[in-house]
């Protein structure tokens, strides 16, 4: 009882605290009754104190020591910050902490938030209804989890709660002992200090209480739990984390914030060494990301940046993307399913297959980038919808030729935007020919460039005119950068949300998590997500200088700028249809006027 001993006389979290006294004669034994009752007072403070062994002693479940860290943290601190990478278990450890918690504190209320409601419900649907509930005292202590009718919700012997709350206006008014903000970075600032800090404005008031001698007992601090992954510096989750840091450095105990990356997860046995060097070696590798996903580490763009990360993000509101399926791989039965994921054309829509290229044989790390966008008429001008970005590590020029032909009908597009420069003919001598796919039986009728005469003559006469040849030099550069960086700012570039909240709508509409989903199908239907993070990734990583007076973008590191070329080779396109169409507005306009 040696840690009892230390530990008695202070409990941070603010529990019933062993110091109780009553005065009995030496000749009167306690009664049965009082025996039990001072030692439920004993063990419940040593257990507050210490609820790494309550966990083991009376769960039944192992910890692994950086766990045990983090559940004494979380116990002994009222603000937490705890930056996870992928894999480490994050949901796990905060299913545990918040049952144990719940049981040792009676009546207490914890609120859990995350930006998508069913990421929110994972930690009790996934955590703690399939996997600690098994244990047998876990389950002693639930009287009941509801998870239908849009609540979620866990209902303990004791009084205490677990509450599922929705990320909007309608959480306005819930009251919370513990909060818990899941992947805190999704959240918007103005919500969380709004909308959710606020729930923790009542404590929670154990039945003591309410005894007079017990009126100036200390009121029991509320708790705040932030759980994340890592994110830009821009995101308001940093400025936090550091200052709660900062705190923790100075000797405040009631604050505690850590980041723990891939290296403990591989240590503990929680990620396979293989799984990371299998990730780093991807043709697509994304650095930033790496550090921010699996390494626990912010990132901060350049003061030199030419696209800003805040402009981007608001970018991002897109959910349905335009989904590609091999169908080679898929049953006949999943062929009649994917007609779901089609989007049907808008009246007066065009759509563009845009493409940077690379071929073997050149740098091992260099892609080749398929963009798909939707053009939305918007009176004279045109909202680029990004729906799908393709990422395919060189081949021959006949390959992607082939690739570009199936995603141009696949996609219904219009146009093809393509690199015709260095590598980039190869390609374009391959379309202008008659392309035949074994595969799918269908041969594909020969294309040629229309804005260039030159490579229109290498030609057939009867090919179709749909291919937008871009030869990049200094000047087209600085022109392709320009309008790049106007269509963001003016709102009119619209990307894929991030892959959390996509995950959350193709779960929601076309039944992600279904025993019909294939793991293949998943990872396809998550692709445009996670490719267009990656898209941004590279935006904010490229670096601008003027040479003779034109804009230059290089980029930082190891990083690549191939899905910003395909996109912003698109996006020049768009801005080319868009001046005929204000043409054929203005002219239209006139005539009417005329007769």
């Amino acid at each position: 009882m040696g840690a009892f001993q230390v530990n008695r006389n202070k409990n941070k979290s603010g529990g019933n605290i062993y110091t109780r006294e009553k005065k009995q004669r030496k000749d009167a034994p306690k009664s049965k009754s009082e025996r039990l009752n001072e030692g439920v007072l004993a063990w419940t403070s040593f257990y507050r104190a210490n609820p790494h062994r309550f966990i083991r002693d009376y769960f039944g479940l192992e910890l692994k020591l950086f766990q045990v860290i983090l559940i004494y943290m979380m116990f002994h601190s009222n603000i937490v910050y705890f930056i996870a990478s992928r894999g480490l278990g994050k949901s796990y450890l905060t299913a545990v902490y918040c049952i144990t918690r719940s049981v040792l504190y009676p009546r207490t209320k914890t609120a859990i938030i995350s930006a998508t409601r069913n990421q929110a419900k994972m930690i009790v649907t996934e955590k703690i209804q399939k996997e600690l509930m098994l244990y047998p005292n876990v389950a002693r202590e639930i009287r009941d989890i509801k998870t239908s009718g849009g609540n979620t919700d866990v209902f303990f012997h004791n009084g205490s709660t677990i509450t599922v709350v929705p990320n909007n206006d309608n959480a306005r008014g819930i009251r919370a002992n513990l909060l818990i903000a899941d992947e805190a970075i999704l959240l918007k600032a103005e919500n969380y200090e709004k909308i959710f800090r606020p729930f923790l404005n009542v404590s929670r008031m154990p039945g003591f209480k309410n005894k007079p001698e017990y009126k100036d007992y200390p009121v029991e601090p509320n708790v705040e739990v932030i759980l994340t992954s890592a994110h830009y510096k821009s995101n308001w989750v940093y400025e936090k984390w550091k200052s709660s840091a900062n705190q923790m450095f100075k000797g405040n105990e009631d604050y505690f914030a850590v980041n723990l990356g891939y290296e403990l997860s591989m240590e503990e046995g929680l990620l396979p060494e293989k799984f990371i060097k299998q990730v780093m070696a991807e043709d697509d590798f994304d650095p930033i990301g790496f550090s921010m996903e699996y390494e626990a580490m912010f990132y901060g763009s350049s003061e030199k940046a030419y696209f800003k990360l805040e402009d981007l993000q608001k970018c991002r509101v897109t959910k349905k993307p335009f989904v590609i399926f091999d169908e080679g791989t898929l049953s006949s039965g999943n062929k009649t399913k994917l007609n779901k994921f089609k989007i049907p054309k808008m009246t007066g829509e065009r759509r563009i297959l845009s493409a940077d290229i690379a071929v073997s044989g050149g740098d091992a790390n260099d892609n080749s980038i398929f963009t798909m966008t939707r053009l939305i008429p918007d009176g004279e001008e045109y909202k680029r919808q990004v729906v799908n970005i393709i990422s395919m590590n060189g081949g021959t020029g006949a390959s992607q030729a082939l690739t570009i032909k199936r995603l141009f009908y696949d996609f219904e597009a219009d146009y093809v935007a393509l690199d015709c420069l260095g590598v980039g003919i190869a390609v374009h001598d391959e379309l202008i020919k008659v392309t035949r796919d074994d595969e799918r039986d269908i041969e594909y009728e020969p294309w040629k460039v229309y804005n260039d005469d030159a490579l229109a003559d290498r030609a057939p006469s009867n090919a179709l005119p749909i291919i937008f040849a871009i030869k990049g030099n200094l000047e087209l550069n600085h022109e392709i950068a320009i309008k790049m960086r106007t269509a963001i700012e003016n709102g009119k570039i619209e990307l894929l949300i991030n892959d959390i909240e996509g995950r959350d709508y193709m779960e929601d509409k076309f039944d992600f998590d279904s025993k019909s989903s294939s793991t293949d199908m998943q990872a396809r239907m998550l692709a445009p997500f996670l490719q267009t993070s990656a898209l941004i990734n590279e935006m904010v990583n490229l670096e601008y200088d003027l040479l003779n007076g034109k804009i230059r973008l290089k980029e930082r590191g190891k990083m690549r700028k191939d899905r910003y070329s395909s996109l912003a080779y698109g996006n020049l396109l768009a801005s080319k249809l868009e001046e005929e169409l204000k043409d054929t507005e203005s002219d239209y306009d006139f005539g009417l006027f005329f007769n």
